[in-house]
C-alpha cells in the first residue's frame, strides 16, 4: 500500500463525530447505495472506513459490521462515530491489502475511493476474492483515469497556479489495467457509471470558483449523461459491482 499512515493520520485527526440524517446521507450517496441494496442482516467489511460514516450507515441499517483502515486515528474515529449513533461496529488497524487474515467470509465487501490507493492491486484482487463468500459480492465506489483530458489536467495543474491538491503524491485513479485484474478474478462484474463527471471537475481549473460557470458545466454533464450514455466509460467516477 503505497500512502503513508502518516499522511491518514493527519488528514482525519480533527474529526468530530455529528448526527447525520439518514436522509441526508442517503440522498449524498444515493448512487452507490442504490447498487448495494438491502444490507439487513447480512456481514460487510467496510475496507478504508476513513471515519465510519458509511459503516455507521449500515450498522443502522441492520448489517453486521467490520471496518479496517490502514489509520489508527481513522479506526478510533469509526468507533466513536458507531458509539455516537448508538449502533455496534468491529472496527481495527489492518492494512487493506492483508485483510485475507481476517480469517473470515462477508456477504459484502465496501468501499468509497479505495482500490485506487492498493498496489500491487492484482493481490488485492487475490484478497477481495478470499474474504467474499460465495455468491457475495465487492461494491467499490471509484475515480477513473480513462479520461484523458482530466488526467493532463491533474497531472500538470492540480498543486499548481493555486488549484488545490487533494490527496498523497503517490495516488493515481484507477487504471483500466486494474479494471482487468479485477474482471479477472470476478468475470460477472458489472461496471456502471452513476453519472457524468467531466466538466464540472474541469472548471475549477479554468473558472475557479465561479458560481455562473459551475452551474453551467454540471448542466453539461447532465446532458451527456442522459443523450450521449456511450461517452458515460469517461466519467471520473464508476462504481464496481463484483460478482462472485
Amino acid at each position: 500500500m503505497s500512502d503513508s499512515v502518516e499522511f491518514w493520520n493527519e488528514a482525519y485527526i480533527e474529526y468530530v463525530p455529528y448526527k447525520i440524517p439518514e436522509s441526508d446521507f442517503a440522498k449524498r450517496n444515493e448512487y452507490f447505495l442504490n447498487v448495494i441494496g438491502d444490507v439487513r442482516g447480512k456481514s460487510i467489511l467496510d475496507v478504508g472506513c476513513g471515519n465510519g460514516e458509511l459503516s455507521v450507515h449500515f450498522a443502522l441499517n441492520g448489517a453486521k459490521v467490520t471496518s479496517i483502515d490502514y489509520s489508527e486515528t481513522a479506526v478510533q474515529n469509526t468507533l466513536t462515530n458507531a458509539a455516537f449513533h448508538g449502533v455496534e461496529v468491529s472496527a481495527m488497524q489492518l492494512n487493506a491489502m492483508e485483510i485475507y487474515k481476517l480469517d473470515q467470509t462477508f456477504d459484502l465487501a465496501v468501499g468509497i475511493f479505495i482500490l485506487h490507493h492498493l498496489e500491487p492491486f492484482g493481490e488485492m484482487v487475490e484478497s477481495l476474492h478470499k474474504v467474499i463468500r460465495q455468491d457475495g459480492r465487492g461494491v467499490f465506489y471509484e475515480n477513473n483515469s480513462r479520461n484523458k483530458i482530466l488526467m493532463f489536467f491533474r497531472n500538470t495543474v492540480v498543486g499548481r497556479f493555486g488549484v488545490p491538491k487533494y490527496g498523497d503524491n503517490t495516488e493515481y485513479p484507477f487504471q483500466y489495467r486494474e479494471l482487468k485484474m479485477a474482471e479477472s478474478k470476478f468475470p460477472n462484474m458489472r461496471l456502471t457509471y452513476p453519472q457524468f463527471r467531466f466538466f464540472s471537475l474541469l472548471a475549477p481549473y479554468i473558472f475557479k470558483d465561479n458560481v455562473t460557470s459551475d452551474r453551467i458545466t454540471r448542466a453539461m454533464d447532465r446532458f451527456i449523461y442522459k443523450y450521449l450514455p456511450f461517452l458515460n466509460r469517461y466519467s471520473y467516477i464508476q462504481i464496481l459491482d463484483m460478482r462472485k
